[in-house]
């Protein structure tokens, strides 16, 4: 019986890091569900390419439908289905689809091409604490897995990077193909790689100084 799986992306580098993903563990012949919070007649950078994806997708199998997390029913009518792939699991997005999605396991990717979350305050860190812990209590039938494409204290799979790349590469010869005028563009020899990283949050300092009698 074929697996229903629901991931949740308005990104296409994060739509390709959840194919790559399936690809590594071997699951093919899904139903596949690509689910976004914005609307699809919005800018939706997923949405875009929704042609090459469902072909991309396809490849292995999967029987790929994009649709707006929006127009689910939310708890207790919500999606059954056996993954839920996302970003982040305390993330506003997370957090939708979970009102909206009743998975048995939910795998948190890390965010854009799957970089491990890294949260530099305590605060941030003690909210996102809460948040999986009350996720968990609520669900005691959940299972929560993380698995990041770039993980931060540990070496990078090279075989699922490799996939990755694949999958990358597979989309790129679609919309060749699909583009009727070529822009010129940088090209990259073979084993070359370029990873687009999240910005690092730095701690933010306030002074107040008392100059002549005049706070500053």
């Amino acid at each position: 019986m074929a697996q229903t799986v629901v991931v949740v992306s308005s990104q296409l580098i994060t739509t390709l890091s959840a194919l790559t993903y399936l690809r590594t563990c071997n699951i093919t012949g899904t139903d596949l569900r690509v689910l976004s919070l914005e609307r699809l007649d919005q800018v939706h950078a997923a949405h875009a390419f929704e042609e090459e994806l469902i072909h991309l997708a396809a490849r292995d199998g999967h029987c790929c439908v994009f649709g707006e997390l929006s127009t689910l029913p939310t708890e207790p009518e919500g999606l059954i289905c056996d993954l839920l792939l996302l970003p982040r699991v305390d993330h506003k997005q997370g957090r939708a689809a979970l009102q909206r999605c009743l998975p048995d396991v939910v795998i948190e990717l890390g965010e854009s091409i799957g970089v491990e979350p890294k949260l530099y305050s305590f605060r941030a860190r003690r909210l996102r604490h809460r948040s999986i812990h009350h996720l968990l209590e609520s669900r005691p039938n959940l299972r929560l897995d993380y698995s990041y494409l770039v993980p931060l204290d540990r070496e990078v799979n090279k075989s699922r990077m490799q996939h990755f790349l694949d999958c990358c590469s597979d989309f790129s010869v679609m919309i060749g193909k699909n583009l009727t005028v070529l822009k010129p563009g940088i090209n990259f020899t073979n084993g070359d790689v370029l990873l687009c990283l999240p910005y690092l949050k730095v701690k933010k300092w306030n002074f107040r100084v008392d100059l002549f009698g005049r706070v500053k």
